[in-house]
């Protein structure tokens, strides 16, 4: 049929959405002392918003934050950067292996995302970090797909990368920051642990996995799209909290 009259057809459009407030650059958060210097070759944009800035800051005066802005507008790293920091400090320090954030999603497609993007962000700088999910293999021998760089930097993660995409393989690259089965998980516990509220249930109640918390140095916990968890589930949720960090000896 003619579809000449139709609305749904009628064009051309232009979609304007405003650009988020930009805050001060990394840079100058560097120079301040909030920032660790590393954070600069973390990803590629020099400024960051003003709500990411607004986060670092309220994180940095010992408040708890809800991040509610649109889509896109960098929520993740608006609590990766106040956790990467404290990380890198972490680093320099040679504090002994320990999860400082746990990161829980409500699907595990979300938290797959979200691995993919710390592997290229984290690639040489080490920080260790890991998913912790149904699917997570639990030794060496049950590997499949993921394989190491031949080195440590990030120049090497990025070329194993580069190669498999030429191939086309479905292998995916782990830099050696990378926590990738339950053994490595459990034996070396990552600074930053991506996981889902059914796993982290079994983790705070399975004998093998407590280590992973008894003493940890653990700071953050965050919520993806808390809104999600309301009712029955919101309520299974603060019990959850409250028994991690009495594991963890937190009280505050």
């Amino acid at each position: 049929g003619d579809h000449g009259s139709s609305p749904l057809f009628k064009g051309p459009y232009i979609s304007l959405s405003r650009a988020y407030k930009i805050g001060p650059t990394k840079q100058e958060l560097i120079n301040q002392g909030m920032l660790h210097g590393a954070i600069a070759g973390v990803s590629n944009y020099s400024n960051i918003f003003q709500h990411q800035f607004e986060t670092l800051k309220a994180v940095q005066e010992g408040n708890h934050v809800i991040v509610s802005t649109g889509t896109g507008s960098g929520k993740t790293e608006a609590f990766l950067y106040p956790i990467l920091n404290d990380c890198l400090q972490m680093r320099d320090a040679g504090d002994a292996d320990g999860v400082a954030a746990v990161v829980v999603y409500p699907m595990n497609a979300l938290a797959t995302d979200q691995l993919d993007r710390l592997r290229e962000m984290l690639a040489g700088t080490g920080i260790s970090f890991g998913m912790y999910v149904g699917s997570t293999p639990y030794n060496e021998g049950a590997l499949t797909y993921q394989v190491r760089p031949d080195g440590g930097s990030q120049g090497d993660y990025t070329k194993k990368r580069r190669e498999i995409l030429q191939n086309k393989s479905t292998e995916v690259v782990c830099p050696f920051e990378e926590r990738i089965t339950e053994q490595e998980l459990a034996d070396k516990p990552p600074r930053i642990l991506l996981t889902n509220f059914n796993q982290l249930e079994i983790l705070l109640t399975r004998g093998r996995d407590l280590g992973m918390f008894k003493d940890a140095p653990l700071k953050y916990l965050v919520f993806d799209e808390a809104h999600t968890y309301t009712g029955v589930k919101g309520a299974e949720v603060s019990i959850l909290i409250r028994r991690l960090r009495a594991f963890a000896k937190k009280s505050a």
